[in-house]
């Protein structure tokens, strides 16, 4: 029952089973009541006020006296309101003064009459050549009559207006003016406008709703809110979001054909209207009786002749269809032709209604409800009667089938097949089917879609001209040719990947997710955040939580951070918000603080960039602001990447679909839009983290030479949320793992401290060994290891730091990299003393070696340097514990950091546990028992187990003792530097 159209507001839905395509979509009705009057105070100008001014004062001008401009042509856009201008200046003038003349107008319209001073002439490009001719004289005797005058509209300046020469050189004599388009907020306010003129108030957040999401030109938009205005007297509701989009989803394409037939009168308004009010609902639960609706809507068409019926079906594609033909639909159609796919539409709406559909979108084959003929000639007048199979539940699949068999194939004959729909009247057949995609969904067939894993489209999300989605390259087949073989392409499970050679992503719908599936809670969502997205989304701007946010929302973890992505460029976004301020060069950011809470907040990112001429190379920071690329320069210019295809420069602002693809991982792909408690999913995300499976999007080698440090962000994801790292993910990593070399070390240690501080560092570490990433990041990793006890010592110690973190304990980094380097300074430390160098000196050299070699791969902040020289060199002073150098020691601002580091260190076996009990019990005893310890401490010399060192030194109290014998000893469980 559903009308094959791949163009609806709400539904567009192309019906594709085996190698078919079919749309089938649900309509805005067209119920338009008493429009008000065209008049220049319900015109909004806008840019447009030099030329409304002039045309509301011309009557009053040609009564005064002798105008000098008395000719104007006016050109736009369809839907700029030209018509509006004319009627308004017809309606401004006094008695019959003024003349209003469009293509359908008689040839006497177009006459010269004394009594008429203002014609105003609609639509000049569509006038036949008759009117031409006759347009031509009448604007000679207005130029030569001095108290007229004559204003033209037409789509296009009079250079290229197609219309004959002579009309066309006289229509540009006179003053030209381009009506302008709106910007969005003047068409927020011409919407309310006309919303207050019906009486209506429109929520806040309507018209900007219906900016993003609907086609965006004024005939359109006004469409809407007339068939809005209906549907909210009919349900006796206020004007809001959910009605709007209550009054989307309700509306239905054969039900608007009845609705269309009582608006032209050939069928009774009252019992009709019930009746297919009544089969809608019946549709809508499922329950439909397809034959006996199929005999109420035929039987008003057996009254008429096939040319009537021609002109009124005309009228309704004009109306109704057409501008409702959304562009993210022809793409998805267009896709499938040009790769060569047997399509069709497969609909069980009758076939008179969706034939010109099919033949508006170049599909050849309809299957549709077949209508009866007097003689059986499909061009003959109809009996009221369908005929055949309706294709209807079950019923489309004995069509299909019907007609495979007529190609001398079968269901079997392909390798994929594809049918798209919007109901749940269709599952017979999308069970039937390899790859069911269902589109703007009813409730019903929403749930039992994300039951069954299907793929959900949400074509309605386009709001312009847009490439075909890349699900369309994911739903298509060959066509066969005789003899018809299957097709051998398996298509990409996600979007191409962003790199400087990968094509273009095409815009892809995304699968939107209700609450009460996705289940998220909101009382873990920052109301911060929710500030931040509800202000931009006021200002008339899209805006989404993003990121890791969401997929730690999904797992019921309450986010640490939460960002915001928004189509707000970040100058827009900052005169938003008091406390903002704009970060970073490469590609602007802003941060907006709330207290100590920071929002931030980015652009959407374009996949590609353009590219650098080769002396910006060297320097990835831009020098001018981001700014938007046309659509025509995205797809010919590359990201600026380097020999081994990094990315260098990132500076371009883009679509949602394009930002999405461009993030790292599915399951950090996902927006949620606190509004509508809705999570967009562009890249089946929610799959992922069901099945707890980490997947790169795109293509894993170009990504990660895109960003090497994605192999480092996979490793620390999978170890953080115990995710499974997808093969074909992990696959290229360790012949990439060298590319790690080409990070800048700044950039690395930022992204091994997120690491080590993941509350899940040693499963990292593991990971990182065995993907062979470490040689970047630690090159002494290994040799550490290797070491007696270095693999226990760095165990204990990133278990100890993995224990504090998931408790929300302090964690001091300086700590962490000072267990990790410990034991190949302790190295060089003894074969300096070795060498004969005194103690101190040969500890500091040690420590400068190893940081010296490490900076060059990891670049240790100066702040933790300092701290991890602070630790190693209290450890030969800790050891020593005898003279008053102890009480001393308790003064050291990081003495807790060194007696914590100790105590790993007994626990590890490198030293008696008996000395850190004796520090224990040094901290935590009054004067007398320190005084005891002293005693007892002096006499009792630790041993560093593993260290030899030629000759005797004395020690000053430096701390720098020599130690001989050591024996286990217990040991209490001790912190990780937070002093």
């Amino acid at each position: 029952m559903r009308a094959c159209r791949p163009h609806a507001t709400r539904q567009n839905r192309p019906v594709q089973p085996v190698p078919t395509f079919s749309a089938s979509h649900r309509q805005l009705t067209l119920d338009l009541g008493t429009p008000p009057p065209k008049t220049f105070g319900n015109f909004f100008a806008d840019a447009n006020g030099e030329l409304v001014a002039r045309l509301a004062g011309l009557d009053a001008e040609l009564a005064a006296g002798p105008v000098v401009d008395r000719t104007l042509y006016v050109w736009g856009e369809p839907g700029c309101g030209r018509s509006h201008l004319l009627q308004a200046l017809v309606a401004n003038a006094s008695s019959a003064r003024a003349r209003f003349i469009a293509p359908p107008s008689p040839l006497s319209a177009f006459g010269y009459d004394p009594r008429v001073s203002i014609y105003a002439v609609d639509d000049v490009n569509q006038l036949a050549n008759a009117q031409q001719v006759a347009l031509f004289n009448l604007f000679n005797e207005v130029r030569a009559s001095p108290g007229s005058a004559l204003v033209a509209t037409g789509n296009a300046a009079p250079l290229h207006l197609a219309v004959r020469e002579d009309l066309r050189t006289r229509l540009g004599w006179g003053l030209v003016f381009h009506l302008g388009a709106l910007a969005d907020d003047g068409k927020a306010a011409v919407l309310k406008h006309a919303a207050r003129e019906r009486g209506l108030v429109l929520a806040d957040g309507v018209p900007t709703w219906l900016l993003t999401h609907y086609r965006r030109d004024m005939p359109s938009l006004m469409r809407v809110l007339d068939e809005l205005d209906r549907f909210a007297l009919e349900h006796k509701r206020a004007v809001t979001l959910p009605l709007l989009r209550a009054m989307l989803a309700d509306s239905f394409n054969d039900h608007e054909w009845g609705r269309f037939m009582v608006k032209l009168g050939i069928v009774d308004a009252d019992s009709f209207s019930r009746e297919n009010d009544r089969f809608y609902a019946d549709y809508q639960a499922g329950k439909l009786d397809i034959h006996a609706y199929l005999r109420a809507m035929l039987t008003p068409l057996a009254k008429y002749s096939r040319r009537q019926l021609d002109d009124w079906h005309t009228l309704f594609m004009q109306e109704v269809i057409n501008p409702r033909i959304l562009p993210a639909a022809r793409a998805l159609v267009r896709e499938h032709q040009d790769a060569g796919d047997l399509c069709c539409i497969v609909t069980a709406t009758n076939a008179f209604i969706t034939a010109p559909i099919a033949e508006a979108f170049g599909i050849e084959t309809l299957i549709a409800c077949e209508v009866e003929t007097t003689d059986g000639h499909p061009d003959s007048p109809y009996t009221g009667s369908p005929m055949g199979v309706p294709s209807y539940r079950e019923g489309k699949i004995v069509r299909v089938q019907a007609w495979l068999e007529s190609l001398g194939c079968d269901w079997t004959s392909f390798a994929r097949s594809y049918f798209y729909s919007d109901s749940h009247n269709d599952i017979p057949l999308l069970e039937k089917i390899t790859d069911p995609v269902v589109t703007n969904p009813d409730d019903k067939l929403r749930k039992y879609a994300l039951t069954r894993g299907w793929r959900i489209l949400e074509l309605f999300q386009s709001t312009g001209d847009a490439a075909a989605p890349d699900d369309a390259r994911a739903a298509r087949h060959a066509a066969p040719s005789s003899p018809r073989k299957p097709s051998q392409r398996t298509p990409q499970r996600n979007g191409p990947a962003s790199g400087g050679n990968a094509e273009r992503s095409a815009e892809v719908p995304p699968v939107i997710v209700p609450a009460d599936v996705h289940r998220i809670d909101p009382a873990l969502i920052s109301r911060n955040a929710i500030r931040v997205t509800d202000t931009l989304q006021q200002a008339g701007f899209r805006a989404f939580i993003v990121g890791g946010a969401v997929r730690d929302l999904l797992l019921n973890i309450a986010p640490k951070d939460f960002d915001v992505a928004t189509d707000a460029t970040p100058n827009e976004v900052v005169k938003l918000f008091r406390r903002a301020r704009l970060i970073g060069r490469r590609f602007q950011i802003v941060h907006v603080q709330f207290g100590q809470e920071i929002i931030e907040v980015s652009t959407f990112r374009a996949l590609m960039d353009a590219a650098p001429a080769d002396a910006e190379l060297a320097d990835s920071e831009p020098t001018v602001p981001p700014r938007r690329l046309r659509r025509d320069e995205l797809d010919r210019r590359p990201h600026a990447v380097d020999a081994s295809g990094r990315v260098l420069r990132d500076n371009v602002w883009g679509e949602q679909h394009e930002d999405a693809t461009r993030r790292d991982f599915t399951v950090n792909a996902m927006y949620y839009d606190p509004a509508t408690q809705t999570v967009l999913d562009y890249h089946h995300g929610m799959e992922d983290i069901r099945a707890r499976v980490l997947r790169m999007i795109g293509e894993p080698a170009t990504r990660f030479r895109e960003d090497p440090v994605r192999m480092l962000r996979v490793v620390r994801f999978a170890a953080k949320l115990g995710f499974t790292i997808e093969s074909s993910t992990q696959a290229p990593i360790a012949e990439l793992a060298e590319l790690i070399n080409n990070v800048p070390a700044a950039r690395l240690f930022d992204e091994m401290l997120k690491l080590l501080l993941s509350g899940r560092a040693l499963g990292c570490l593991k990971q990182l060994r065995a993907l062979g990433l470490h040689h970047g990041l630690l090159p002494l990793l290994d040799v550490v290891l290797e070491q007696p006890g270095g693999e226990r010592f760095i165990t204990l110690a990133l278990t100890n730091t993995d224990d504090r973190i998931r408790a929300g304990k302090p964690v001091s980094p300086g700590f962490l990299f000072a267990s990790l380097l410990w034991h190949e300074m302790q190295q060089r430390w003894q074969q300096y003393e070795a060498g004969g160098e005194h103690s101190i000196p040969a500890l500091h050299r040690a420590m400068d070696d190893v940081l010296e070699r490490q900076t060059g791969k990891l670049a240790i902040q100066r702040r933790y340097t300092t701290d991890m020289r602070e630790i190693w060199g209290l450890q030969p002073r800790l050891e020593k514990r005898s003279g008053r150098s102890a009480l001393k020691l308790l003064e050291h601002p990081k003495f807790r950091a060194g007696y914590d580091f100790l105590l790993l260190r007994c626990d590890a076996g490198e030293l008696d546990k008996s000395i850190g009990q004796w520090w224990t019990n040094f901290i935590a005893g009054d004067s007398a028992a320190r005084e005891a310890l002293l005693a007892q401490g002096g006499k009792e010399r630790a041993s560093r187990r593993r260290r030899r060192r030629s000759g005797s030194r004395n020690r000053k109290d430096g701390g720098d003792g020599e130690h001989d014998g050591a024996s286990p000893a217990g040991g209490e469980q001790h912190g990780n530097g937070d002093a």
